[in-house]
């Protein structure tokens, strides 16, 4: 029941990711806690180092279970300090790398200004190859015993962490408030011997209690998926359409 609900869900141990131990980054490239730095040749034919962006360590490598839509994860810091981590699609590296730098900016990296830094950024994630493998997933939900979300993975613990890469990685709505304790409170209590309530709690929840829902259930739960029933984990502005149920 809705009143009895447990925390044992809980987020997948993440893999310690491969560092620099194992030299991922090749020459004429380098990473310190500066930043990404490239050899580059002078004239006297001597060599200076030029920075191509902050820090930005790859430490992964992910492909989807069938091998395909290979990837690289980046992890890097903004300038307050916060971790943010983007799973990159390889086949974005295909055109000029517009899309994946602007994803980059965004969060908080820098990179220089003129095109040889771009050009050299695209070189440097393309020519760094960590150890450590990933599985993707493209969409959202469950992948065998894990459950994804853009941040976090629950369930059980598979030989390879799962991470979501989605092609393109923009905001999302899903949004974490409270605790367990808040929900058996201002939730759970309230569902006890209330079947109308309890019944719109659970259409908010049923379509995560599926690892592919039938056609039938899939109907059902968007017909019933009234305001009051509005999946929790959205925020208070969002109203679900049919695909998202």
């Amino acid at each position: 029941m809705l009143e009895y609900a447990t925390d044992e869900l809980r987020p997948l141990p993440k893999s310690e990711p491969l560092r620099d131990d194992d030299k991922p980054v090749k020459w004429p490239f380098s990473l310190d806690e500066n930043g990404v730095w490239f050899a580059e040749q002078t004239r006297d034919d001597e060599q200076r180092l030029v920075r191509v962006c902050s820090r930005l360590e790859i430490v992964a490598t992910t492909r989807n279970q069938d091998g395909e839509e290979w990837g690289r994860l980046l992890v890097f810091e903004d300038d307050d300090g916060r971790g943010h981590q983007y799973a990159l699609p390889m086949e974005l590296m295909a055109g000029d790398g517009t899309v994946y730098r602007e994803r980059l900016l965004s969060m908080g990296l820098h990179i220089g200004a003129d095109q040889n830094a771009r050009n050299r950024l695209h070189e440097y994630i393309q020519t760094t190859a960590p150890q450590l493998r990933m599985t993707s997933v493209a969409r959202l939900g469950w992948h065998q015993r894990a459950f994804v979300m853009p941040d976090v993975v629950y369930g059980e613990a598979t030989a390879e962490s799962v991470i979501y890469q989605p092609v393109r990685n923009g905001a999302h709505n899903f949004r974490e408030l409270g605790s367990l304790a808040d929900w058996h409170e201002h939730i759970g209590k309230l569902c006890i011997n209330n079947t109308r309530l309890t019944f719109a709690v659970s259409c908010a929840i049923a379509h995560h209690c599926f690892i592919r829902p039938t056609p039938k259930v899939a109907a059902f739960i968007y017909a019933t998926n009234l305001q009051s029933a509005r999946p929790p984990h959205s925020g208070p502005q969002v109203r679900y359409a049919a695909a998202a149920t």
